[in-house]
């Protein structure tokens, strides 16, 4: 995945409430794009590097409330509080900036006359700029926008090396993506949690591949080599122009001499789970609703399901989709639906199930779900699906009882009659009202023949 994907691709996360874990060499550059990534989205931005990290880093300091006889934890400057918005922290930060061009404690005075929240602490700023040199250094600046950061509304908390963090801390962190809190800590709901770590490379100090635990990401593959080339030159050039044209026509000439020769491994494999399909949805949505590249959606879902179910997905297609039937009918699709394989024909039988159970008192929808189960039932050697579909249909927690209700009109006919008429009509009601269907369904049930 190239630079401008991968931001993408963490922004695509954050619309769709999925954690990305990012994968890739030391000194390929996971913080900095994911703190250009906050900025250029006018977002705040918090760093830890959990390999130097204990529980109680991430937990906080314990402090003992004596009016309460209990024991409350201090979290640590690094965890989001919000409560400032990208504007305000534009504005303090920018006239703090612009102190350094003061030259005297009048000068200064004239500059804060007019901004309130900095004459009240004038005084602290003054002494600050007794040593001029010293408050000229940068990393005046850098240290006041790192305290700043935190107190956006909205940003991203990146977790780096969490591959390499003991169990304890991966097992904070285990509620920080699951809860979005740890203890009585809060996530802001304006930020989003990004991790991140080197290739495992044999090296393991912990037991990071619980599945359980690596389940709960996204996983991106930062891509070294020649796919990200072009981008380090142009990174290279712009910051340190012609003095870098050596070491960039030297490293260019073999990736090698770029990266390293060492072999990028994940150290376990990503596979589907129910959980990561749930979250496919939520990406799916949030790209629909945003402006991003394929490369970022493909990207978040083979990470979320691996890269062969994620292009086999993402190439899957259907003649028929459940929308399809829904808006024109059955009737208008009978050409289409038998050419479809026994595979397809499965897939849009759960597919148009998701859309109707529970919803054929409307007339329209009704006689979709009735026109595909006789359709099923008299086509084919596939007939079976329409008995699985109406199954389906019926619902209920009792697999006898529901196959009663199918294949068996008598059963259907007294249940019907029980049921409480001010309740809207369900799949049962329907069976009931058309007979001819009902006969369809108990011969295919019970192996007869048409």
């Amino acid at each position: 995945m190239k630079i401008k994907h991968l931001k993408q691709a963490i922004l695509l996360c954050r619309d769709a409430g999925v954690t990305p874990f990012i994968w890739g060499h030391r000194g390929l550059g996971k913080s900095q794009v994911t703190d250009q990534t906050a900025t250029e989205g006018r977002m705040g931005f918090s760093d830890m590097r959990l390999s130097q990290c204990e529980a109680s880093d991430l937990r906080g300091l314990p402090l003992a409330d004596k009016d309460k006889s209990r024991t409350i934890f201090l979290p640590p400057s690094d965890l989001p509080l919000g409560g400032t918005s990208w504007e305000e922290y534009q504005h303090e930060l920018g006239l703090f900036d612009a102190l350094k061009e003061c030259l005297d404690e009048k000068d200064l005075m004239a500059l804060v006359k007019d901004d309130a929240k900095i004459v009240e602490n004038a005084s602290e700023v003054i002494k600050i700029l007794q040593d001029k040199r010293q408050f000229r250094e940068a990393d005046k600046i850098a240290r006041k926008r790192a305290e700043m950061m935190p107190l956006l509304d909205e940003g991203i908390l990146f977790l780096d090396e969490l591959n390499r963090a003991q169990d304890d801390v991966i097992q904070a962190v285990f509620q920080l993506v699951l809860e979005r809190r740890l203890g009585t800590y809060v996530l802001p709901s304006g930020w989003h949690v990004v991790t991140a770590g080197n290739y495992m490379e044999g090296y393991m100090t912990n037991g990071f591949t619980d599945a359980a635990f690596l389940d709960r990401f996204t996983h991106l593959i930062f891509d070294s080599g020649e796919n990200t080339m072009e981008e380090w030159v142009d990174y290279m050039s712009g910051r340190y122009g012609g003095a870098a044209s050596g070491i960039i026509e030297f490293a260019t000439q073999n990736v090698k001499h770029l990266d390293g020769d060492i072999k990028a491994e994940l150290g376990f494999s990503i596979q589907p789970s129910r959980r990561s399909w749930e979250a496919v949805i939520r990406v799916e949505e949030a790209f629909r609703s945003g402006e991003f590249s394929d490369d970022a959606r493909l990207s978040v879902i083979a990470g979320l399901v691996g890269q062969e179910a994620a292009m086999a997905y993402d190439n899957y297609s259907c003649p028929v989709r459940p929308r399809d039937l829904i808006d024109r009918g059955v009737k208008a699709h009978e050409t289409a639906l038998r050419s479809l394989t026994r595979a397809q024909k499965t897939g849009l039988c759960w597919g148009l199930v998701s859309f109707l159970k529970g919803k054929v008192d409307d007339d329209k929808k009704a006689k979709v779900a009735l026109d595909f189960a006789r359709f099923m039932a008299t086509e084919g050697r596939d007939r079976d699906i329409a008995v699985a579909f109406c199954n389906l249909m019926v619902g209920g927690s009792n697999l006898k009882a529901r196959a009663a209700m199918v294949s068996n009109p008598a059963v259907t006919k007294l249940i019907a009659k029980f049921r409480d008429k001010k309740n809207r009509k369900t799949f049962v009601d329907r069976l009931v009202e058309d007979p001819v269907l009902q006969k369809i369904l108990s011969k295919t049930a019970w192996g007869e023949k048409q």
